[in-house]
This record gives structure tokens, C-alpha cells and sequence, in this order.
């Protein structure tokens, strides 16, 4: 039997007629919920995007509710309002008066709330004093060394008093590009147009009397050498002080009411992808310190997948400093990409990733989890940070930082870039693990050493202390040759070839004089020589 179905036009077109309010219906409620989903993206990522507190945007993204998320946004504006009496609240009509500022004064191809003097401008407010130059024919400060030269276009704004910040704050602005958007300088040497450019433009004073050259102020513009007469730089523009102060003016500003409730969340440490960890600590002012935190993941627990001809593992990683009473401190996420040529080499690549945070003195916990975007594995740890407090009595020193590969930095204005301190870009060896073919290279810092009053030089003298696992002394060094005295800080590199040496676990100790002071300082650290072993020794991909 054959069965046949007529299809009648006229009750099809009737059926498409009654369904179309439906369609209709469907499709607005769609756009709906997806304008509601932006609304709430864009006052996170957009309206409060400097001003909100690690802990509050944590709180809000876990929020799934739309009613909860208005409510945490009507109670954020509340707990900044300065005066809960009145119905208007100041604090929300300033902010958003500064982002259209910012938007109408600052914009340059990007929106004017998204550049480093709109980001300032909306955090702070406007400055006390702003230092203008359009560019062009430019006469230095005497501690910017003197003499004239031709500038960038920059700005300098001054303010009174920073909350949290400081006094006497100056933020420097340069436009190097010459397209109006004005960057955060962390040395006043980013406007000098000339600084790169050989002949006799643009000398300071110590150029043009002969005591120094164009190539020692490119290498000491992070430096300020007190020993090189007619080019002193003023304190806080020394580049450790303007990284502190790049720290503290990134951080979102105190709410006024510490009421933020905390989701309690239950936490599961996964070992599914292993990787390890080194934190460092670096002086940045008397209470302040640079923690670069790095991390490692051999490359063979990653999934790699085939793109352009490349094969490529992404890393989600995460990391969340607290105090001891549970308080976020210091938050970040990073996507990090690793390529590998050969996947049969996978057994000796391997990952390196830092970041630098800034803590003062004190007890934390450090959690951080690594994530395989393509496996979707992850690898979880806490340790205790125990930040020292810098006595300013007493001589100082840096964490030991044990190295695979320590290199002069070219370009001076990568200070805040990961493994970049100062001069020298360090790659620290994280498991502190050595082959016998490796260098062992040693990196660290002493600060609050005294100068001689007439030489203004100090007279500092290192030991170097090699002892295996029995406590013998197997390599001993007396050496200052590689001692490079700055203004704030002395740097100190060594190596050590350990050809040598057994494998087992070694313990390293640096002792440290001041002569005019009549003071010492020891610092230590353990590493280990590993069993020879060509197939495994690995190569890193900072």
C-alpha cells in the first residue's frame, strides 16, 4: 500500500503565522539574557575593572543569580559611599565622572579609561600639579643629569598624597610612539628622544665634561652610580623605588567598610599534573619587598595538539596570596602557550613561568594551580610564605638565588618583566637540581652596606662555602671581583663548575662583610648533584 500526503500551502503559511510570536518570543528573551550577561561583564571588566578588591571579584564571578549579583552591586557602591546619610552617594558620581573624563581627555586609538594616564586619572583622581611637554627641544633637571636634548612628548603628575602610596608622588608619562598615548615611564631616561643617538645632541653634563660617555648612561640609567660625579638621581627615581611605587599604585584602593562576606568553598588539592615552585625575596624599600614566585612544569605531563604545524600545550595558572586570618592579598592568573619542535624531545623540555608581586613582612599562605587546557588535568599546591623583616640596622641580603642561566639585560626598560632584576635577567633553577655538566650559578643582593666618606665605595668581601652531605668543605672562594656596587644595592654573581663533584645534596653559604661598618651576614642554601644522565638533562622555555 502507498501511502500519500498532500501538503496543503495555505495550512502551512497558517501554522508558520501562529508560530511566529513564538519564534519571536524565543528570540528577544535569547538577546535579553545575553544583554543581562554583558551588563554584568562590562561593570566588572569595564565600570570597576581598577577599583574592585581581589576578594570582591572572586565573590561576584561565582555569582549565578541575577538578583545576587544586583544586590553585591547596590552593597559595592555602598560600602564606598562616604556619607550613608544622604541619598546621593559621592563616591559612585566622582568615579563615573572620572571615566568619562578619561574616555573624552586620554582616548588614542584605544578607549581613554584603558590607558596608563586614564587608569591613574580614575584611581586617584586629579593630580596637584602636572609638568607639561609637547616634545621637541628639552632642558634637563639637574638630577636628570643636566644639559638639553630632544624629548618625547611627556607628562609629569604630581600628587600632594597617595593613600597607601606615599607623599611627594610623581607619575611620569611618556609618549615614545608619538601618538598620543601617554605610558607609565619607570625611568626618566624613556623621553629622551636622543638617548640611543650617537654624536654630540643631547649630552647631560657629565657627557660634555668627559666623565662620562653616551654608552655608561644608557648602561646606568637604572643605576645612578654615586661614585660618577655631576649625575645624581634623586631617590625615588632610582628603578627598584619606581617598581615599588608601579606596585602600590596598581593596587585597588581601601573600601571604607571591611564588611565583604566570604563564600566558604571547598577546596580538593589535585597532584595530576606535578610541577614546582621557588619564591625569591628581593628589597625594594625598608618594608617592602619584590617576590618573584616561579613556576615549572616538564613538558612531558602537557598535552600537545598540532596547530599550524606547531605542536602546542596552554597553561592556565592561578595564584592566591592570603594572610594568616584569611584576607586576599595578592591575586593573578596568567594563559601561558609552550611549543615544542619534536614531541620526542619532550622528556628534557620543560616550562618556566614567573611572576613578580610586592608583600611586606609577614606570614602568608601561597596556593597556585596549573591547568592543561587540552587534557584538562590540573596539578594544585600551598606553601607558607615567610617574608623577613629588613632590619635597618642591620646589613642585608636577598634570598640565594641559584640559577640556570644569569644574562645582562640590553634593554633597560624590561624591569617588569618575569626574571628581569634590574641588570640581569635570572632563570633560577627551581628544583635546585644540578648535572654535572651544569653551572652551578649563584645570584643575589646586600643593601644597607656603608661608603667610604672620601672614595664613596664601600669595602664589602664575599666567602663563598661549598660543603657536601658529611659537612666537608669541598670548594671554598674569596671573591669580590664580581662585586657590582650600586646605589641602593650591591650585586654579587658567582659560578661554580661541578664537574666534580659527586652526586648528593651540597650546601652552599655566602658570607658577606662590611668593612667600614664592622658588620657580616651569612645566608645559605642547599642543592644536588644528580646522577649523570644524558636522556633526561632539560632545556627551559622561559
Amino acid at each position: 500500500m502507498n501511502w500519500q500526503v498532500r501538503i496543503r500551502p495555505f495550512k502551512v503559511l497558517s501554522l508558520l503565522v501562529a508560530l511566529l510570536p513564538i519564534f519571536f518570543l524565543v528570540s528577544v528573551l535569547a538577546q535579553t539574557v545575553e544583554e543581562e550577561e554583558d551588563r554584568y561583564k562590562r561593570w566588572l571588566e569595564t565600570d570597576v575593572k581598577y577599583i574592585i578588591a581581589p576578594e570582591e571579584k572572586g565573590v561576584f564571578s561565582s555569582l549565578t543569580i541575577d538578583d545576587e549579583r544586583d544586590a553585591f552591586i547596590e552593597q559595592f557602591w555602598r560600602r564606598r559611599d562616604p556619607d550613608l546619610s544622604t541619598s546621593l552617594n559621592e563616591y559612585k558620581e566622582e568615579h563615573y565622572r572620572r571615566i568619562a573624563y578619561a574616555n573624552e581627555r586620554f582616548k588614542s586609538g584605544i578607549s581613554g579609561w584603558r590607558t596608563d594616564r586614564g587608569r591613574i586619572y580614575i584611581m586617584f583622581g586629579p593630580s596637584d600639579e602636572i609638568k607639561s611637554h609637547v616634545g621637541g627641544h628639552y632642558r634637563r633637571e639637574p638630577y636628570e643629569g643636566g644639559g638639553y636634548t630632544q624629548a618625547f612628548p611627556f607628562e609629569i603628575w604630581r600628587y600632594n598624597y597617595i593613600e597607601g602610596v606615599g607623599s611627594d608622588v610623581e607619575i611620569e608619562f611618556v609618549d615614545p610612539t608619538m601618538t598620543g598615548e601617554f605610558r607609565l615611564a619607570l625611568t626618566p631616561e624613556e623621553k629622551d628622544a636622543l638617548l640611543y643617538v650617537s654624536g654630540p645632541g643631547g649630552m647631560t653634563w657629565a657627557e660634555q665634561s668627559g666623565v662620562l660617555t653616551r654608552g655608561d648612561r644608557i648602561r646606568n640609567k637604572y643605576t645612578a652610580d654615586p661614585t660618577q660625579p655631576m649625575y645624581t638621581r634623586r631617590l625615588k627615581d632610582l628603578p627598584f623605588e619606581r617598581l615599588l611605587q608601579l606596585f602600590r599604585i596598581s593596587r585597588p584602593p581601601e573600601i571604607r567598610f571591611k564588611d565583604l562576606q566570604k563564600m566558604v568553598t571547598s577546596k580538593v588539592y589535585y597532584r595530576q599534573i606535578p610541577f614546582q615552585s621557588a619564591v625569591h625575596y628581593i628589597r625594594l624599600a625598608e618594608d617592602d619587598l619584590l617576590v618573584p614566585i616561579t613556576v615549572k612544569v616538564k613538558d612531558r605531563y602537557l598535552q600537545f595538539t598540532n596547530e599550524s604545524g606547531a605542536n602546542k600545550a596552554t597553561i592556565d595558572l592561578y595564584g592566591i596570596v592570603t594572610s594568616v586570618n584569611g584576607q586576599t592579598v595578592y591575586e593573578f592568573d596568567e594563559t601561558v602557550s609552550t611549543y615544542v619542535q619534536d614531541l620526542e624531545e619532550l622528556g628534557r623540555e620543560q616550562s618556566i613561568y614567573q611572576r613578580k608581586i610586592n608583600l611586606k613582612p609577614g606570614l602568608y599562605k601561597l596556593e597556585l594551580v596549573v591547568r592543561d587546557r587540552n587534557s584538562e588535568q590540573v596539578g594544585s599546591s600551598q606553601e607558607r610564605l615567610s617574608v623577613p623583616k629588613l632590619d635597618s640596622e642591620q646589613l642585608l641580603t636577598s634570598s640565594i638565588f641559584l640559577a640556570r642561566r644569569i644574562e645582562p639585560v640590553e634593554d633597560w626598560d624590561r624591569l617588569k618583566d618575569p626574571f628581569v632584576l634590574g641588570l640581569y635577567k635570572v632563570i633560577p633553577q627551581v628544583e635546585r637540581q644540578y648535572w654535572p655538566n651544569q653551572l652551578l650559578k649563584v645570584y643575589f643582593e646586600i643593601y644597607q652596606f656603608q661608603l667610604d666618606s672620601a672614595s664613596q665605595k664601600p669595602e664589602l668581601s664575599l666567602t663563598y662555602q661549598i660543603r657536601n652531605g658529611q659537612g666537608e668543605t669541598v670548594n671554598q672562594i674569596d671573591d669580590t671581583s664580581s662585586l657590582l656596587p650600586l646605589k641602593d644595592r650591591a650585586i654579587a654573581i658567582q659560578s661554580f663548575n661541578l664537574e666534580s663533584y659527586e652526586p648528593g645534596v651540597y650546601h652552599l653559604s655566602i658570607t658577606v662583610a662590611d668593612a667600614i661598618a664592622g658588620r657580616s651576614r651569612s645566608s645559605s642554601v642547599d642543592f644536588e648533584v644528580l646522577t649523570p644522565s644524558i636522556s633526561e638533562q632539560p632545556s627551559e622555555k622561559p
